[in-house]
């Protein structure tokens, strides 16, 4: 496989979770819970009983992604993953050959 196709599928996959994300079901909430708990963690290690943050919002439940959190660890690298396969950078010339 090369670069491209990788970047596409990478991209294809992280859209479709995240669009699974905004749907719920128990794969949503899932994937609405576990890439909170790291940004839970670091912000309850810098503020001590934070209840939520910039991407994660906990009230008297687990952390869960809001819609910032949403975009930023779904959306945001799937297009940014689209957009950057469909640009091809200039052949650079091999040195030695």
């Amino acid at each position: 496989m090369n670069r491209k196709a990788i970047a596409i599928i990478l991209a294809a996959v992280l859209l479709t979770l995240g669009a699974m994300a905004l749907v719920g079901g128990a794969v949503g909430e899932w994937l609405l819970i576990l890439p909170a708990i790291p940004f839970a963690m670091v912000t309850m290690w810098l503020e001590p009983g934070a209840r939520s943050g910039i991407f994660w919002d906990s009230a008297h439940s687990p952390p869960f992604l809001n819609a910032l959190g949403l975009t930023v660890v779904y959306f945001l690298p799937g297009l940014l993953l689209l957009i950057s396969s469909f640009f091809r950078g200039r052949a650079r010339p091999v040195a030695g050959v």
